[in-house]
């Protein structure tokens, strides 16, 4: 014997609305690796790179300070917009960057914004592996 009891209740699953995709947590994979604002800071084996800047799952490590992602407020496979609390030097602040990778992922154009932000853009190029 078959009862009709209703439409059975079923517990939703991660990742079952589309519409709604799961916040993003980490900088894209596309942003990731060693970006040098010239040449040598690809290369300097003398630690005196200053112009380069490394990208983790959740880090931006510079010279001579480190941000950590907080917040990410805009991420696709290419283009990050997020919070980062920085360290460096004695100090503490936070800043909103502004991450794009153009050129088929050989070209990384950073901007900020936030209190005593950098004004305009800087381009850098990826270091090779």
């Amino acid at each position: 014997v078959v009862t009709n009891a209703g439409p059975a209740l079923v517990e939703p699953q991660p990742g079952d609305n589309a519409a709604e995709p799961a916040p993003a947590t980490a900088i894209p994979a596309a942003l990731r690796g060693r970006w040098g604002l010239v040449p040598a800071d690809c290369t300097s084996t003398r630690g005196d790179a200053k112009g380069l800047l490394t990208i983790s799952e959740t880090k931006l490590d510079f010279y001579e300070s480190v941000g950590t992602l907080r917040d990410v407020v805009e991420s696709d496979s290419s283009r990050l917009v997020a919070d980062f609390d920085f360290m460096g030097e004695g100090q503490t602040w936070q800043r909103r960057m502004i991450l794009d990778v153009q050129d088929g992922g050989e070209t990384l154009v950073r901007r900020e914004s936030g209190a005593d932000a950098m004004p305009g853009a800087l381009r850098y190029t990826r270091c090779e592996a």
